[in-house]
């Protein structure tokens, strides 16, 4: 069996370059790469990537493994999220902008802290953990402080039998919302798999993950590689344990859901395609 180590940031991968998610064999022949596709796709040794070969060996600096611990949610932001959402203002106007409904965007706790829109984002026990901020030109950041969790909408309950649609993003999730499906939100196209786990946990459901139509980046040997179905396909193989089934879609002639919606997708026509998709 081979051992791996972790890519860190003295020692970054040597195939996207990253400080973390990926590791090295150690014999420093094989890279376990998260990000950058190959032929050869594996669960182990961390939370699954593409095998990677080596031509030159790899030296990794030796290091002391630690147990990384998980963020304490911070109670004011909580609070914060609360006082932003009691002061929401424009909200129409931003769904109008969005192409979904205020209805949606108010189930998402959306709120105004006097500049921006924000959303709070929640771990496993719906707990605030991070509050992501969008300007009105559309720069995304979030509050100091926070740590990544998922756009969690009011009345998806975490021991539902529903089928869970994970989207990318507050407004996608929204935009899933709008259509009545059972949606929350991923921070990121990487993100929001240790939360994820341990909700599914709880109750064991069908999982269909939604993937942005990303534009092609360009690997460090000139092929091309798409973040968003690269990060579905690692989430896919984190949670898939945990389910009755695992799907991925995306829509093939937009970039995203909402783009889509706002072109006039029905839920009718996003159920087909999750229905003939395959199970990963």
């Amino acid at each position: 069996m081979t051992d791996w180590i972790r890519c860190r940031r003295s020692s970054p991968c040597p195939i996207c370059g990253k400080p973390d998610g990926c590791s090295v064999s150690s014999d420093g022949t094989e890279v376990c790469c998260a990000r950058v596709e190959s032929d050869k796709l594996i669960g182990v040794p961390f939370h699954g990537g593409y095998i990677h070969e080596l031509t030159d060996r790899y030296i990794t600096k030796p290091y002391i493994a630690r147990k990384k611990e998980r963020p304490v949610p911070q109670a004011e932001l909580a609070e914060l999220a609360v006082k932003y959402h009691e002061n929401a203002r424009g909200v129409l106007r931003l769904a109008l902008e969005l192409g979904v409904t205020r209805r949606s965007l108010e189930r998402l706790q959306i709120g105004w802290n006097g500049d921006c829109y924000t959303f709070p984002m929640r771990n496993e026990h719906d707990i605030v953990t991070g509050i992501a901020i969008r300007s009105m030109d559309g720069g995304k950041w979030m509050v100091t402080g926070s740590h990544p969790g998922l756009y969690w909408p009011g009345g998806i309950e975490a021991d539902s039998r529903d089928t869970l649609f994970l989207p990318e993003g507050p407004t996608d999730c929204a935009t899933l919302l709008d259509v009545e499906l059972a949606a929350m939100g991923r921070p990121s196209n990487f993100g929001g798999g240790e939360i994820l786990c341990a909700i599914l946990k709880r109750r064991r459901r069908q999982v269909v993950i939604v993937a942005d139509h990303d534009e092609e980046k360009m690997r460090p040997d000139g092929s091309t590689w798409k973040p968003g179905m690269v990060g579905a396909k690692k989430l896919a193989g984190e949670i898939k344990a945990l389910t009755f089934g695992v799907k991925i879609i995306k829509p093939s002639n937009y970039k995203d859901v909402r783009a889509w919606f706002r072109d006039g997708m029905t839920r009718d026509a996003l159920l087909s395609l999750a229905h003939h998709a395959q199970l990963e």
